[in-house]
């Protein structure tokens, strides 16, 4: 049998875009005219830059027409402002989002709640009726954040300790065996057996 002739990677890679371009839900915005964003592109906004990374290529796509623009700023450790989109709609009504500590799957649901019109109401409508999540992946990051709010309430050692006194008494420190180098392993012979040790 001839040997089985697999697909060029260029063309597996695009059946992966287009895929992904064209997943439920398609991301059509309603009435919309403009969308800006502006976050810092590294070491902070993390929700924001995911979301143009994942989603922001699903809206230009669904969106064609759409004047989208993207500012990516190189922020400083000592500079604290917020990520922000800024949507201008064809009536001249301009919104602002504020995308602050958000996940990207939130950014991209208040994005549609906003600009969805009637075709975002019906799929939600539709996944709640089914059991569903509205945004694929939605309820990991919903889990993943839920999971990081236990953690920072957590409470320090010491803190646990007046809490709970009588089952956080401290334990002994674990003394570790270091191994003795007064007595060295006995020489191999020529032969590659061991000589005894002398008594």
């Amino acid at each position: 049998m001839p040997p089985k002739v697999g697909l060029p990677a260029g063309i597996i890679h695009l059946n992966k875009v287009l895929t992904h371009l064209k997943a439920s839900p398609k991301l059509t915005l309603t009435g919309l005219k403009a969308l800006k964003l502006s976050y810092a592109y590294r070491n902070d906004h993390f929700g924001a830059r995911h979301f143009v990374k994942q989603d922001l290529p699903r809206i230009r796509y669904a969106n064609p027409d759409l004047n989208i623009q993207v500012e990516e700023v190189k922020k400083k450790k000592e500079e604290a402002w917020r990520p922000e989109m800024e949507l201008e709609f064809e009536n001249g009504k301009v919104q602002r989002l504020d995308l602050n500590d958000k996940w990207s799957t939130t950014i991209l649901k208040e994005l549609m709640t906003v600009a969805g019109g009637d075709p975002w109401k019906k799929h939600v409508e539709e996944s709640t009726a089914a059991g569903l999540p509205v945004i694929p992946g939605e309820r990991i990051q919903e889990e993943m954040k839920a999971r990081q709010e236990q953690m920072d309430h957590l409470p320090t050692l010491e803190e646990w300790r007046v809490l709970h006194p009588q089952t956080s008494e401290p334990e002994k420190p674990v003394k570790t065996k270091k191994a003795s180098s007064s007595s060295p392993p006995p020489p191999e012979t020529s032969a590659g057996t061991t000589a005894p040790h002398a008594s």
